[in-house]
């Protein structure tokens, strides 16, 4: 498992453990050596979607991990990863 691959299983395994689902809350993969991870729910979807960036941060927060860079759908991000995701992305520092 290379280091890239380790940071998403953790990742991965500290939202589930703060009960986030990755299919239908928060996305998360690897891509160009970075850890991204996608709000997949809208706030209209789902009573206490909007609680979910919330609940993200403070689950990357409890494992010392922060948030490097946050985008919308509403923000142009030029050819990026993030743009294509057409929806709220963040890297994982």
């Amino acid at each position: 498992m290379t280091n890239e691959q380790a940071v998403l299983h953790e990742v991965r395994k500290l939202l589930s453990v703060a009960g986030l689902r990755q299919v239908g809350d928060v996305e998360a993969w690897i891509s160009g050596g970075e850890v991204l991870l996608k709000v997949a729910v809208a706030p209209e979807e789902r009573p206490g979607a909007a609680a979910v960036p919330g609940r993200v941060r403070e689950a990357l927060r409890a494992r010392h991990l922060t948030l490097a860079h946050t985008t919308s759908s509403a923000s142009p991000q030029g050819t990026s990863p993030m743009e294509a995701l057409r929806g709220h992305a963040v890297r994982v520092a």
